[in-house]
């Protein structure tokens, strides 16, 4: 247990110091302008030191932006696109509002106040959710560390995802779809709404893939575009990397595709100039006006 005692300050008025030692037997203080705050802070300490919760004072003074930019170097396993989104939701939701404040400063009130202000700006809830669980993962991160004794991000209300009007297109809708779009792209907008596939899985397939026979195209990686540069990556979860059964009439639309747009790149849906299909283009120039 600590002990506290009375002390002068150089400006000649009067507080009350709290000092104890830490786990590894370094003596600390720290001064309060109250005796009865001072008593509480140790009490405070024992019981953290109990619960295995301790952290010294002196690291929670570290700045919540300092502390994201540590956190982040030490996401190694992030793909380049993956790594670039989360950059920008701290960047523009997190450490703009709360970047200046000390993480030991950080109460509950503050994350739930900061998510009351993201939602008042308008912001999506998906995005809100994003940047509190970017938020949450860093200073649970913070914890382990030993920066802080718990993290602020608890019991705190986020605001509630809709869920998505979705419908699925009958076939002869996908088949008037497909019509309006340009004949490049015909056997891409069927096999996406024969197959289920979302776009970066089609733009990734491979022509040894599609199974004329079996009926079948095999999902094993996606595109993804990081500042311009496509990345082929592996899917997040084995059970994203599948077989997927296709109608007969598709398997005659892409033995077509093939015999006709075939580009010698190896991929099973390519772009007029060769080599992989841009989303954004393909977005803009192409879905846009057919839709």
């Amino acid at each position: 247990m600590g002990w506290v005692h009375k002390v002068r300050h150089r400006s000649g008025g009067a507080g009350w110091q709290a000092r104890w030692r830490d786990p590894a037997g370094v003596e600390r203080a720290k001064n309060f302008g109250r005796k009865a705050d001072a008593e509480r802070y140790l009490v405070s300490l024992e019981s953290d030191k109990l619960r295995g919760r301790y952290a010294d004072p002196r690291f929670g003074r570290t700045r919540l932006s300092d502390w994201l930019v540590e956190w982040q170097s030490t996401r190694t396993n992030l793909s380049p696109a993956t790594r670039l989104r989360d950059e920008a939701s701290i960047r523009n939701h997190v450490i703009s509002k709360l970047g200046s404040v000390a993480i030991g400063q950080l109460q509950p009130v503050h994350i739930a106040q900061w998510v009351a202000t993201l939602d008042a700006a308008g912001l999506a809830p998906a995005t809100t959710r994003k940047a509190y669980q970017l938020l949450s993962a860093a200073l649970n991160a913070a914890v382990d560390n030993g920066l802080i004794p718990l993290s602020p991000c608890r019991n705190v209300k986020l605001p509630r995802l809709q869920a998505p009007d979705m419908r699925i297109l009958e076939p002869g809708e996908i088949e008037t779809l497909a019509d309006a779009i340009d004949v490049r792209y015909r056997a891409m907008v069927l096999t996406a709404g024969y197959s289920g596939l979302r776009f970066g899985e089609l733009a990734a397939l491979r022509t040894e893939r599609f199974d004329a026979l079996r009926k079948t195209v095999r999902v094993e990686e996606s595109l993804s575009e990081v500042r311009g540069e496509f990345a082929f990556k592996a899917p997040k979860s084995e059970a994203s990397r599948r077989s997927v059964s296709v109608p007969g009439l598709l398997v005659e639309e892409l033995a077509q595709h093939l015999a006709r747009f075939s580009d010698g790149s190896g991929l099973l849906f390519t772009a007029p100039t060769g080599g992989p299909i841009r989303r954004t283009n393909f977005r803009r120039r192409i879905w846009g006006p057919a839709v």
